[in-house]
């Protein structure tokens, strides 16, 4: 039996897109804590999590991704090949481009002028144009320290490659008896290929090339693909299946010991991305009730893009703050959480400022091609 999205579209997806990106920023936060010589909590699990964040970031963009094709494919017959590719670049190539250019300005430019040395350890010109062809992953591959705010966007360059080559796998696997049976034998190839990259295994390969495939993990991807074809052709079933307290009891158990705890399932986390991707079907068979309180955090997910560029920025502008106010450094240091607080807030302001008067003139094009975008 092929699904039909939920009314509420995934809505409350945006809560757990709000955690995830929450996630990172404590982690980023923590590190520059950190450097500044305040230590509180600084080997706390829960403030080491953005890495594993991203990763579940990419789990559901697969799901979503996969999901809406499989709807539009069915509803239409096929998919718009270039209205996918034109939404992709409506919600991502804005935010993206801005960060490239106010990255480039602070520490390419105002860096250099005020301090009188480079901040980059690349060569600028060579690095813009690695950022501008949608590489940041190769830039943290051959240069490994000193890029500063621009390092985050490494994601976003994973995340457009795996769009480039998205809908032409789809289009493949959907023409043949068994997708979901094809897409896990490629889940299941890529794996192997990543893993043996990693550990040298058959081949030996520069610290670049295995740097940078380290940053593709597309198999994240794949993997919340798996998990949308499970839901959209067995809906019935994982509605009886993850609608029992016990077993949802048993997810958030689980992901509360992947946040809390220093130890992994396994080194790649993969196991972490099943219980993940699980908890993506418990979500998405039911529309929780949204108590009050908790509605400016669905609408903080929203908003999550935009958390996850500006946030590295706000922490340039608190660093200085800190450092030349004495009060205020002074405050931090005897009271490390209003570091989080302020960057957090600050953060979510300079989104909610992005998505209202730049990100959504893209977006109101983007709904223009798709009534239900991604």
């Amino acid at each position: 039996m092929q699904g039909t999205r939920p009314k509420n579209y995934f809505e409350s997806y945006n809560i757990i897109r709000f955690i995830l990106a929450t996630l990172v920023v404590l982690m980023h936060c923590n590190q520059n804590l950190s450097q500044m010589g305040v230590n509180w909590c600084a080997n706390a699990p829960i403030l080491a999590q953005g890495n594993v964040a991203v990763e579940f970031f990419f789990i559901l963009s697969g799901f979503l991704l996969t999901y809406l094709y499989l709807e539009e494919r069915a509803e239409n017959g096929k998919v718009n090949i270039y209205f996918f590719f034109l939404r992709r670049v409506l919600k991502i190539f804005p935010l993206y481009y801005l960060s490239v250019f106010i990255g480039y300005v602070l520490l390419g430019v105002l860096y250099p002028f005020y301090y009188g040395k480079s901040y980059f350890s690349f060569p600028i010109f060579e690095g813009l144009l690695l950022h501008l062809c949608f590489l940041p992953h190769f830039v943290i591959a051959k240069w490994t320290e000193n890029i500063g705010a621009l390092y985050s966007l490494w994601s976003i360059g994973v995340e457009e490659q795996f769009y480039a080559v998205f809908p032409f796998m789809m289009l493949f696997m959907t023409k043949t008896k068994h997708a979901m049976l094809s897409l896990c034998i490629i889940l299941g190839i890529y794996t192997l290929f990543y893993i043996a990259v990693r550990e040298q295994i058959f081949f030996t390969a520069s610290a670049v090339f295995v740097r940078f495939i380290y940053t593709l993990k597309f198999h994240f991807m794949l993997l919340g693909g798996v998990f949308a074809f499970l839901f959209y052709n067995n809906n019935k079933n994982i509605q009886i299946v993850v609608q029992n307290t016990l077993f949802r009891l048993f997810i958030f158990v689980l992901m509360a010991y992947i946040l809390f705890s220093e130890k992994a399932f396994d080194e790649y986390n993969l196991l972490q991305g099943v219980v993940f991707a699980t908890l993506l079907l418990i979500f998405a068979v039911r529309k929780p009730a949204i108590p009050r309180y908790t509605t400016p955090f669905y609408y903080f997910g929203k908003i999550s893009f935009g958390i996850y560029i500006f946030h590295p920025y706000v922490a340039y502008f608190l660093r200085i703050g800190i450092e030349k106010i004495g009060f205020l450094h002074i405050l931090i240091t005897k009271y490390p959480t209003l570091y989080y607080i302020f960057a957090l807030s600050i953060t979510i302001g300079i989104a909610h400022i992005s998505y209202r008067y730049y990100e959504s003139y893209f977006l109101s094009l983007k709904n223009k091609y798709f009534r239900a975008a991604a």
